[in-house]
């Protein structure tokens, strides 16, 4: 195939981008035709190379897993920010003061059907310390079978300062992962180690 100088290309897995240069393709590219494939750089390529098309297809590489949400009050659809973060932003649906030392329960319009074997890990955002708020209750912990809405308890942690917090503000961020059930087994021993019971501190400081 044969292109036009300069057209920019950029790896589906890596991101990385490169021009075409006298007509010819800086990447390699997979498929039919121009306009029905993807393309990949050397060493992304030499890594698939020998996986079939279904294992290493972008697209499957960058589905996830599917998250099911009902939206009320219109809350936008969750999302990550930046290509390879972990949380799902969620954002506030209403207008409030959280004065010094209070919290305040604020809805987000958002309700999710979390997948058997995992769970929801509600965390507070870096931009929320700054702000001068935390989540009261962090880490925050949704049940696969909870179907209410997710609301955020805010704290306001300075002295003397209100905190404001306005409609379609980001406050705070769910992260869902796998988790492994365990059934508690009571007996009289537990089995020793390095570290005994040494806690609070007690492997040093520094």
């Amino acid at each position: 195939m044969s292109w036009e100088k300069g057209v920019v290309f950029t790896c589906a897995i890596c991101g990385e981008k490169k021009a075409s240069t006298n007509g010819y393709l800086p990447f390699r590219w997979k498929g039919s035709e121009k306009h029905n494939g993807v393309c990949y750089c050397a060493r992304c390529s030499d890594n698939i190379e020998q996986a079939p098309w279904a294992d290493w297809h972008p697209k499957k590489k960058e589905a996830g897993l599917e998250l099911k949400v009902k939206l009320t009050d219109g809350a936008p659809v969750p999302c990550h920010a930046m290509p390879g973060d972990a949380g799902l932003d969620l954002t506030s649906r209403e207008d409030v003061t959280i004065q010094p030392g209070c919290k305040v329960l604020v809805s987000t319009g958002v309700a999710v059907e979390i997948p058997e074997g995992h769970v929801g890990l509600v965390f507070p955002r870096s931009s929320c310390a700054k702000r001068g708020y935390t989540l009261a209750n962090s880490v925050g912990v949704i049940d696969s079978g909870y179907r209410g809405e997710i609301h955020a308890a805010l704290l306001n942690i300075t002295r003397d300062t209100d905190v404001v917090v306005m409609r379609g503000e980001r406050i705070c961020q769910l992260v869902i992962v796998p988790f492994v059930p365990c059934e508690c087994v009571p007996v009289e021993d537990l089995a020793p180690s390095e570290r005994g019971e040494g806690g609070l501190g007690s492997t040093g400081m520094n």
